[in-house]
């Protein structure tokens, strides 16, 4: 595996459905059996658009926007996990994290809130991935 940064891909070539090669914009030809292409996700909110609920700026990663106890622009209507994008406290900044552990902690903060507890959802997002015989872990 070699990571190729700042390039971007313009072109696989192939022959008979197989993978030859990759090709990017610096010029460069990678040959290459598989090619795997990471292009992100995009939160489904169109039922909450249809609602009217306050959207997150895409440029942000879009999403519902929430403030600290995971309510919506609605009162009565609260967001969690990863179409949430909440007004974190801590960081100062509207963050839509796509990670399991923000679905698994976000949903019992978005119930207490629900039932009239102070709720102030203030986790530090975390994040960790193993590359082969590496592991990386980080938060913030």
């Amino acid at each position: 595996v070699r990571f190729h940064f700042g390039a971007r891909l313009t072109e696989i070539t192939g022959q008979d459905g197989m993978v030859l090669a990759a090709r990017t914009d610096d010029g460069e030809e990678h040959p290459a059996h598989d090619v795997l292409a990471a292009i992100g996700a995009a939160p489904r909110s169109a039922l909450a658009e249809a609602a009217g609920l306050e959207m997150a700026e895409r440029a942000h990663g879009g999403g519902i926007a929430v403030d600290a106890s995971l309510r919506t622009s609605d009162p009565h209507i609260y967001a969690a996990g990863d179409v949430a994008a909440v007004a974190h406290p801590l960081l100062g900044v509207r963050l839509r994290v796509e990670h399991w552990a923000n679905a698994l902690n976000s949903g019992p903060a978005a119930a207490r809130a629900m039932l009239g507890q102070e709720v102030t959802y203030d986790r530090v997002p975390y994040f960790f991935s193993d590359q082969y015989d590496l592991g990386l872990e980080y938060s913030g």
